[in-house]
């Protein structure tokens, strides 16, 4: 960030920069830093200023919100899943890789 601060290319009024820190674990002082700014409404936000906003994450926390941000699609993309399995379990042997081939072939085209 402070790199960025210091290049006048990168300073135009209109532009705003977020850094996103990913890591392992978080300190105990990153985590004060949490609770300094949870008024924000903006989960991981350690520091914010006019122009700048720095985040620190745990990859788990990545994970989590990617999971609660897409869960609708994620669910479908298991009902769909075990729809096929369903199907293809119910297919005979010498059926089965021609079933593969439709499903996927009518997945494609959806």
């Amino acid at each position: 960030m402070d790199y960025i601060r210091r290049k006048q290319q990168f300073n135009s009024l209109q532009r705003r920069w977020k850094f996103i820190a990913v890591c392992k674990s978080v300190e105990e002082s990153v985590k004060d830093l949490y609770k300094a700014f949870e008024g924000f409404g903006k989960p991981g936000l350690v520091f914010q200023s006019e122009k700048y906003e720095i985040y620190a994450f745990t990859w788990d926390d990545v994970f989590t919100g990617f999971n609660l941000r897409h869960s609708f699609m994620l669910d479908k993309l298991k009902y769909n899943r075990n729809i096929i399995m369903d199907e293809l379990k119910s297919a005979n042997d010498k059926r089965g890789r021609e079933a593969v081939n439709e499903l996927t072939e009518m997945a494609i085209a959806e």
